[in-house]
């Protein structure tokens, strides 16, 4: 195998100096090297003999030929084949950042940046399914995670197993704790059934629920096999419809809001075909970020919908807001639903009869302005007109005028 300072020949003929081995798994070596030529830095994954073969180079061919980084930059896949000296693998872009599981064991991360490192992994996976091509391995130890700043960037790697229907199939399954129901019957059955993109709708399932909550769907049901299978391949055991199971650490499935939970149930399904696709998990989680809800009372977080009035962790009731008139009179923000106009503002003809309409979903409340008039929001001396029919959040502390009418946003002791 490689070691420090070899030189390494790409098919193209770029020369590459091995500066540090990264680590060995079963299929080969990864180490960071550098072109001989420019001082670039890359990495290159160099394969076991028992793996370099004409299959490998035939199945690495095909992704150099996708140019899969282009299509998404969290896509590190390989762009040159090696082939020489008796050595088989590819030259990858070299990318920052640690697994996952490390980064989550070792950094405190807000709930809001947990859910936006989901986010970046299904949208590379979006991109890559509509290519066709399966990832075949989606799990921590395959996604790389660094910070910018406070702002989570991600990497997925490890091609080494994707299916797609122009190239040979691969020859291994992926790892047991992130195996589709499909697959897992075929080991048993002894007739293993490479991945798919089906497969890969259930990986990604089993790591949304490890990102969002903190644990594995099999937590607390690891052994003996047979309670590892039945929460792995039966049933949602940590569903928030059903009875809470002790003492499995994380947050609790009931943090999650009802369309979110809705895509957990639906990734388990022992029908690939019943499973949510990358890009609806995309969809409704993009819309669970303007849902995060932190709550004032224990600092634990939550999804919140329509059907949340306490908070999930602590069961404390969830804050109202009101909105308090120049009289002093009070409009307290308790329906789903309110409209807000001339009359319960006992204004003039300068406010609308349905001026706005807030929303509350949970504890959170959105204004959507329509006044012939003109709905403004106070920042710091001067008045910001609200565009119609685009909805805000309305938060403690806001000045909102309705026309000529002011009222204050004020939280309810």
């Amino acid at each position: 195998m490689i070691k420090l300072d070899d030189i390494i020949k790409t098919i193209t003929g770029r020369m590459l100096k091995i500066t540090e081995l990264i680590g060995a798994g079963a299929e080969g070596c990864v180490a960071k090297a550098m072109d001989v030529k420019t001082g670039k830095i890359f990495a290159v994954k160099i394969f076991h003999p028992d793996r370099s073969n004409d299959h490998t180079i035939t199945r690495i061919k095909y992704l150099c030929a996708q140019e899969l980084h282009k299509a998404s930059s969290c896509l590190v896949t390989p762009i040159e084949l090696i082939n020489s000296g008796g050595m088989v693998g590819y030259v990858m872009s070299h990318v920052q950042g640690i697994p996952l599981q490390q980064f989550l064991e070792t950094t405190p991360m807000t709930f809001m940046q947990l859910l936006v490192c989901l986010v970046l992994v299904a949208q590379a996976l979006v991109r890559l399914h509509a290519r066709k091509i399966s990832h075949g391995d989606i799990r921590q130890a395959n996604v790389l995670v660094w910070l910018d700043g406070n702002v989570p960037r991600v990497c997925i790697i490890d091609f080494d197993n994707f299916s797609a229907a122009g190239a040979p199939k691969p020859t291994c399954l992926g790892d047991e704790m992130y195996l589709a129901p499909e697959q897992h019957e075929s080991v048993k059955a002894k007739k293993p059934v490479p991945p798919d993109m089906g497969s890969d709708k259930y990986s990604f399932r089993i790591m949304a629920e490890e990102i969002l909550t903190l644990r594995h769907p099999s937590a607390a049901f690891l052994e003996p096999i047979e309670r590892f299978e039945h929460a792995m391949y039966t049933c949602w055991v940590h569903d928030p419809a059903r009875p809470p199971v002790p003492g499995v650490g994380g947050h609790p499935a009931t943090i999650l809001n009802a369309r979110v939970a809705n895509l957990f149930r639906r990734g388990m399904s022992r029908d690939p075909a019943k499973r949510p696709e990358l890009a609806e998990w995309l969809d409704e989680l993009l819309a669970a970020m303007h849902e995060v809800y932190v709550c004032p009372k224990c600092h634990k977080p939550c999804l919140v919908d329509a059907s949340k009035t306490v908070c999930p962790q602590c069961s404390k009731r969830f804050p109202d807001i009101c909105l308090v008139l120049p009289d002093g009179r009070k409009i307290h923000i308790t329906q789903g639903l309110m409209q807000i106009g001339r009359a319960e503002l006992n204004a003039d003809n300068m406010v609308s009869a349905i001026h706005a309409v807030l929303r509350r979903v949970g504890p959170l409340v959105t204004m959507e302005c329509f006044g012939m008039n003109g709905t403004f929001l106070k920042s710091g001396d001067s008045w910001l007109r609200l565009e119609d029919r685009k909805p805000i959040f309305l938060s403690p502390g806001d000045v909102i005028r309705f026309a000529n009418v002011e009222v204050r946003v004020e939280q309810v002791a």
